[in-house]
């Protein structure tokens, strides 16, 4: 594994954010190492194995569920009262699909 690239990466990411939310110049070594401890906490809520005293270690599965679509209210029809397919769901009434864990969503395309 070249770790190399992987940093090249993370200081392009790092300087783009400092510079979009000027942050330019400021010691962030306590928030990154925060942030870094949060994301830690995460992956292990996630992880499970490690909760010896429940009954369910299994990792967390999300599940998708349908976002409705704005142009029709979810109906899948143009509004008006025709009985058009909506032309932004294609008559599904949804416009995508977001994963859902722990009762947080993150968006899927």
């Amino acid at each position: 594994m070249d770790l190399s690239k992987l940093f090249k990466a993370q200081k392009e990411l790092d300087d783009h954010i400092n510079k979009a939310k000027g942050l330019e110049g400021q010691d962030l070594l306590d928030k990154k190492i925060l942030a870094l401890l949060v994301e830690l906490g995460e992956l292990a809520n996630e992880e499970r194995s490690w909760k010896f005293w429940s009954e369910n270690r299994e990792p967390s599965k999300g599940r998708l569920v349908g976002i409705e679509c704005g142009w029709c209210d979810g109906e899948g029809f143009e509004p008006g009262g025709f009985a058009e397919k909506c032309h932004e769901c294609d008559g599904t009434g949804e416009t995508g699909k977001e994963m859902t864990k722990n009762g947080r969503t993150k968006r899927k395309h």
